[in-house]
């Protein structure tokens, strides 16, 4: 299945025909959202994802399919994302990787931003639809701008469910952005991770757990903020300080949209009454 996110030509409805897939259109463009809608569409057991940019590898679904009967209680499976040949060229262009050898199971206890990314994942449908799909509110084409996947990972770990992360399933994404572009990317990435952070305290703060909100607080400041940008500056990576630091800015202007809404069934939700 192939989703339209509100594209504005017909390239994509031409490429979808072609491959012989069923077309989904959706007239208001977003992630999360045309995610949604291709959920909707299909009732297997087991449904998985990619993005516009990747390229699955010939035994992908397999491999997903492999994991799932390996971890027979995981409700997601992530893989590899691997870059095409340019980023070894040039690799400060190297964006959403996820290169781990070793297969793991994913629980409680580990953070989702490490289980992979969105480009690579697959569900079992009725565990996804259970936590209410993608939060709409979150990822491309949004204002909280990424973390549509990490979100949806850890609504599931907080719902009791397991993951299964397999090295076999491998997708490439292709590293097409020039430098500002990917710095520009990992400023939306903080800006999601940063909604996230918000998302993520206003639910310990509703539990009672004073430690897990300054975890989380320690964890925006420092461990995915300063601690990363101060490394790459004593390692010499320029770039990689600028990405850092980019991140830990988007981080906190993510935080401060996120503040804005309301937070419904673990979903970002606009705040009527203008309360945070």
């Amino acid at each position: 299945m192939v989703v339209d996110s509100a594209s504005t030509d017909d390239r994509t409805a031409a490429t979808g025909r072609e491959a012989g897939a069923e077309l989904v259109r959706c007239s208001v463009p977003g992630t999360s959202r045309a995610r949604n809608a291709g959920l909707a569409g299909v009732d297997e057991e087991l449904v998985a994802f990619t993005d516009d940019d990747c390229l699955v590898s010939p035994d992908w679904t397999t491999a997903l399919v492999a994991a799932f009967a390996e971890d027979a209680g995981a409700a997601f499976v992530t893989g590899q994302v691997r870059a095409d040949a340019d980023v070894h060229r040039r690799a400060w262009l190297a964006v959403s990787l996820t290169t781990d050898a070793r297969p793991r199971r994913l629980g409680p206890g580990d953070d989702p931003s490490t289980f992979g990314h969105g480009a690579n994942m697959a569900w079992r449908r009725r565990e996804l639809e259970r936590i209410g799909g993608f939060d709409e509110s979150m990822g491309p084409a949004t204002s909280l701008r990424a973390g549509e996947d990490v979100d949806a990972w850890w609504r599931a770990l907080r719902a009791g469910m397991t993951g299964f992360y397999t090295p076999e399933a491998v997708v490439v994404h292709r590293q097409w952005r020039s430098r500002r572009a990917a710095l520009r990317s990992h400023y939306g990435y903080g800006v999601g991770a940063g909604a996230l952070a918000v998302k993520r305290y206003r639910t310990a703060a509703v539990q009672g757990r004073a430690g897990a909100r300054r975890q989380l607080l320690r964890g925006l400041v420092l461990d995915e903020g300063l601690g990363p940008v101060w490394r790459s500056v004593r390692q010499g990576h320029e770039i990689g300080a600028a990405a850092n630091a980019l991140m830990f800015l988007g981080g906190l202007e993510g935080a401060r949209r996120a503040a804005r809404l309301a937070v419904v069934d673990g979903r970002f939700t606009p705040d009527l009454d203008g309360q945070s």
